[in-house]
């Protein structure tokens, strides 16, 4: 392979790499949030869920209110969930709190499924 041929296929392959970072923008926003000091990243993983669930709590939507209310805490305990930002039980009692807070549903039908004794079998002995 002749130098000028190498050379050709250095300045192929990196236009081709910069191509892949024009059109993949997500490793750039990883890399740059892993770069931020812990606490920052801490506090969007904690904060971020919140702001969308007050997005869909204030923002006026074209269906129900209380379809737009569900999707709000479906969607801040998903993110909640997926970040890993609370432990899971905290973010698992969440929901009631926030469906009675919310007032989907009174609240001895949301914590009912908490006052089963087994249940309380099994946390105490986890915990």
């Amino acid at each position: 392979m002749s130098l000028k041929d190498r050379d050709d296929k250095r300045r192929f392959e990196s236009s081709r790499e910069r191509g892949r970072d024009v059109f993949n923008i997500a490793p750039t926003f990883f890399k740059f949030f892993g770069r931020l000091p812990m606490l920052v990243q801490r506090s969007v993983k904690i904060s971020l869920p919140f702001v969308v669930l007050a997005i869909f709590t204030f923002v006026p939507m074209p269906v129900d209110i209380q379809i737009q209310h569900m999707l709000g805490i479906f969607l801040c305990i998903a993110m909640l969930w997926t970040f890993g930002a609370l432990p899971l039980p905290v973010t698992a009692l969440l929901v009631p709190v926030l469906l009675t807070f919310y007032g989907i549903f009174p609240t001895d039908k949301a914590l009912t499924p908490f006052a089963n004794p087994v249940v309380y079998l099994l946390m105490g002995g986890l915990i």
